[in-house]
């Protein structure tokens, strides 16, 4: 058991002895009068505390990721190199960052209280090379909220920095060297722990020995922490568990890891299922989507899940292993009432299992998907209704299967089940949506809170159906306003 533990802030070393397992990066950096990171929202939501965190691509090379220092934990950051947006300007007498110049010539006029935060996130999109696009620079800085200017200048800056080595603003490139998590156990001053093991079998000892346990993954839930300087009993976790992060592909299925980024799995599957790049647009931020995970977001059980949706909607299965061993079931047993889920103490969420279209399918049967999210905002809102549906139409012209999933409507995310058997066996028209639309107006037991009215949440899932079906009803010809939209967001920008 450690009493302290070492990892790297803008090129130094630094030594945590004795605090508390539950205090914040955030804390941390401005107790080190590191305050270009603000503490704005707390959860998240803002952007203002984007730090860099070194990690691995999907090559398995170091790269940069932007992510929120007031979701990450000081013991979660444990043997990690952190950059700040000091860096990025220059500090310990450096050359400043491309992005840092270009923002300071073309994003000068607002008041400046998320520009390190821009900075940061614009630095990690920079870094990761590849085609820009106009959507690809909105994206980036989505995760910042600005008032001010606009986001307009933010993009610019980025097209003028493209290219830009990280040179020494940050100390060198991140060196093509390998970035593990590695494994430790660490005890604070007030007796909490914090565990990060290196396999499922310690993690699942370590959650039977201590029942009540908090186990993160990503920390991107806000009760992932307590208060600021509270002090937690026990953490449990389960980010060094190699076995986790992975994602594996055979013939029929996807295999995947509960400790996989929910950017990394539309990374890698995006192409295959073109919804799940969907939701990925409309899930949190940039910063929240390199953190949160597959199995975290699932066991959450959050009612307005983004990703649960899709998962259902693509026909996923979850295994869980605990004490008794291995289980597997269809993802749509896994919830059973708000922020319920089947998992007993001592079990973990360890793999989600995606079918795949079998190998030289008949050419004729068409399988159709989508995702749909309405919220207040664009990005960093919770959905007021999210729907995901996939149908497969065969070479008849009739709905061989169908899944309609929704969150938002009902206290965990829900297929429509009665509105599916509708659709089974009839054939793919006009007749067929109308009854489903209407079917799917009373399907669901939608609550009234701040966001929205019960009856508007039914009226959502019946639109967002009737949307996919004006959408889908002809593939040789897509809905115009969601053409419209893809032709904007995919449009190259000069550089």
């Amino acid at each position: 058991m450690q009493a302290d533990f070492e990892f790297h802030i803008n090129g130094l070393p630094h030594r945590a002895a004795g605090g508390g397992v539950a205090v914040r990066l955030l804390d941390y950096l401005r107790e080190q009068m590191l305050t270009a990171a603000k503490d704005a929202c707390s959860s998240g939501g803002c952007g203002m505390c984007s730090v860099l965190i070194e990690g691995e691509d999907a090559g398995g090379e170091a790269a940069f990721s932007a992510v929120n220092a007031c979701m990450l934990t000081l013991p979660m950051v444990a043997g990690r190199r952190i950059w700040t947006a000091e860096a990025l300007a220059g500090g310990r007498g450096g050359a400043p960052h491309a992005v840092a110049v270009a923002l300071a010539r073309k994003a000068s006029g607002g008041c400046g209280y998320c520009l390190p935060g821009v900075a940061v996130a614009l630095c990690a999109r920079d870094a990761a090379g590849g085609e820009l696009s106009a959507g690809d620079a909105r994206a980036a800085v989505g995760g910042v909220l600005c008032r001010c200017t606009g986001y307009s200048p933010f993009v610019d800056a980025l097209v003028a920095a493209r290219g830009a080595v990280a040179g020494g603003a940050l100390g060198g490139t991140p060196g093509r060297r390998t970035v593990e998590v590695q494994p430790i156990t660490y005890r604070d001053a007030a007796g909490g722990t914090f565990y990060r093991p290196a396999t499922v079998a310690e993690a699942l000892r370590l959650a039977l020995a201590h029942p009540g346990a908090k186990i993160v993954a990503g920390g991107t839930a806000r009760s992932s922490f307590a208060p600021a300087g509270a002090s937690a009993a026990t953490v449990i976790s389960l980010e060094a568990v190699a076995e986790m992060g992975v994602i594996e592909r055979s013939e029929g299925e996807w295999s995947i890891g509960a400790g996989v980024s929910v950017a990394s799995l539309s990374a890698r599957l995006g192409v295959e299922f073109p919804m799940l790049g969907e939701m990925e647009a409309r899930f949190g931020s940039v910063q929240v989507r390199n953190r949160a995970t597959v199995g975290g977001n699932l066991a959450a059980a959050a009612h307005h899940s983004d990703l649960a949706p899709v998962l259902l909607a693509l026909g996923a299965r979850v295994r869980i292993e605990g004490p008794d061993g291995i289980r597997e079931l269809p993802l749509d047993q896994f919830f059973v009432g708000y922020r319920q889920t089947v998992l007993s103490e001592g079990e973990l969420l360890v793999e989600v299992v995606v079918p795949r279209a079998p190998e030289g399918a008949n050419p004729a049967v068409r399988r159709l998907g989508a995702f749909y999210k309405v919220s207040k905002r664009r990005h960093l809102d919770r959905a007021i209704a999210n729907a995901a549906f996939t149908v497969v139409v065969d070479g008849g012209g009739h709905v061989a299967a169908a899944r309609l999933a929704f969150g938002g409507v009902a206290a965990y995310p829900v297929r429509a089940y009665e509105a599916e058997d509708l659709l089974v066996g009839a054939a793919w028209e006009g007749k067929a949506a109308q009854a489903v639309a209407a079917k799917l107006k009373e399907s669901f037991p939608a609550s009234t809170d701040a966001q929205a009215t019960a009856a508007y949440r039914n009226a959502l899932a019946s639109g967002l159906w009737q949307r996919f079906y004006a959408a889908h009803r002809d593939p040789g010809k897509p809905s115009p306003a969601d053409g419209a939209v893809r032709q904007m967001l995919s449009r190259p920008l000069a550089g």
